[in-house]
């Protein structure tokens, strides 16, 4: 029952795209993975342009997943 009321469900998960070592890869995994086991989740990536392009290149596009472009990455060491 669970699994059927998510179906119905508007579900929006906002993901950084910026961190990791495989950022690009791993998020079109996950991306990828989410989106077939929530068929009315819609994603919002952050993170670096070839984000964006890997996960075009994969076949997700922006009626289920927006790309927004942030170029910037705080360093994990900062304060």
């Amino acid at each position: 029952m669970a699994d059927a009321v998510m179906a119905e469900r508007l579900i929006r998960v906002a993901v950084d795209g910026t961190g990791g070592d495989r950022a690009g890869a791993g998020v079109v995994k996950a991306a990828r993975f989410a989106l077939a086991m929530y068929p009315g989740l819609k994603m919002l990536v952050f993170g670096p342009q070839d984000v964006q392009e890997e996960l075009l290149r994969a076949g997700i596009g922006p009626e289920r997943c927006e790309f927004r472009a942030a170029p910037q990455r705080i360093p994990q060491d900062e304060p």
